[in-house]
């Protein structure tokens, strides 16, 4: 499965340098011409790396992630707000990314993580709140019960708050439809980041601002991480022996893509298995939760209509034992049905009947 996380944050709040940094990419001219920045980016996986290099395979193929980015401007009448046209761009997206500035601007002075956090938040609040004012007025013959739902919503809404997420998780039978053509901002799930200056790195738990957007982030339970978009940046313009080192330097221990892909598959609830061989090592992204079927149905559908059983073995096992044979000989590559959950980091190996 592709995942597509859309970055957000108010002007300066540094997330297009943070863009920039995630996929390697200049898109400052991009922004300025205020078309939307989008790239994708492979997901680092250490387990991936250390079964290629076992297998030496004629491809390896990590999971990807797509970033989105859209320039900031408004109208004269939406002055104030990030614009119905950057909003409506994020709409698509699995999840979002809120970028709150953690450190002192020439021209902004100190930061206010907190303050800039909550407009960016109304602003999700305001912009679904049109949506489902305009769609209940679309569909004066909605029925009932997907009309009392959306009034729920919206009286939430008009409050200037995200509604419960039981709520929104749970739209009955008649207002899905309604919904997913909706795709409600506030329904997304969101990861905040503060992007602290780098006097604070390495020391993130100590810095205010970091804290202040970790304190929020918290409340409103929200994935969060600290990063500094403008160091991330240089980092990614290096070569990797390079980079390690001067992260080693600054005490970075993770990078800025590790961190967000950490918390976004906390977020999304997200694990990742590996197929591996001679052919192709490979790594797949599933919802936790998924059974051994579900599995092979993303790597072809073929798989899981005539699935029979999945050989697994963990890939600390496999890494630790180097080959299927010896992991077979040990007792740690086993046979699963159709009722097995598979866990991250689990090496499946189906076997099917079409």
């Amino acid at each position: 499965m592709s995942l597509t996380i859309g970055i957000i944050g108010l002007p300066q709040a540094g997330k297009t340098t943070l863009f920039s940094a995630l996929t390697r990419l200049d898109a400052g001219a991009a922004s300025a011409s205020q078309k939307p920045n989008q790239a994708r980016v492979a997901v680092p996986d250490e387990r991936l790396d250390k079964a290629s290099a076992i297998f030496t395979p004629k491809k390896t193929t990590p999971t990807a992630v797509d970033f989105l980015d859209v320039a900031a401007t408004v109208t004269v009448e939406e002055k104030g707000s990030l614009g119905k046209r950057v909003l409506g761009s994020f709409r698509t997206v699995d999840a979002l990314l809120m970028v709150a500035r953690a450190f002192d601007h020439p021209y902004l002075g100190a930061p206010r993580p907190r303050a800039d956090l909550e407009t960016l938040d109304l602003e999700l609040v305001i912009s679904d709140l049109s949506v489902i004012e305009n769609t209940l007025e679309r569909n004066r013959k909605m029925p009932t019960e997907a009309r009392v739902w959306f009034e729920q919503v919206r009286d939430v809404l008009q409050e200037g708050r995200r509604p419960d997420p039981a709520l929104i998780a749970s739209p009955p039978e008649a207002a899905r439809p309604f919904a997913q053509s909706m795709s409600l901002l506030v329904a997304k799930p969101t990861i905040v980041a503060a992007n602290v200056g780098e006097s604070a790195l390495g020391n993130e738990d100590a810095d205010p601002a970091a804290q202040e957007a970790r304190g929020w982030a918290e409340e409103h339970r929200r994935e969060f991480f600290a990063v500094c978009a403008a160091i991330e940046q240089e980092i990614s313009q290096l070569p990797p022996e390079e980079a390690q080192e001067f992260m080693s330097g600054l005490g970075i221990e993770k990078s800025g893509l590790d961190k967000l892909i950490v918390a976004s598959y906390r977020s999304l609830d997200l694990i990742t298995f590996l197929t591996v061989g001679e052919d192709e090592c490979r790594c797949w992204t599933v919802h936790r939760g998924a059974t051994a079927p579900e599995a092979a149905g993303k790597i072809h559908s073929d798989l899981e209509k005539g699935f029979i059983r999945a050989e697994v073995v963990t890939s600390e096992d496999f890494l630790r034992l180097g080959t299927m044979a010896a992991c077979r000989d040990k007792g740690v590559l086993r046979l699963e049905g159709r009722t097995y959950v598979v866990q991250d980091g689990d090496i499946l190996n189906i076997r099917f009947n079409v």
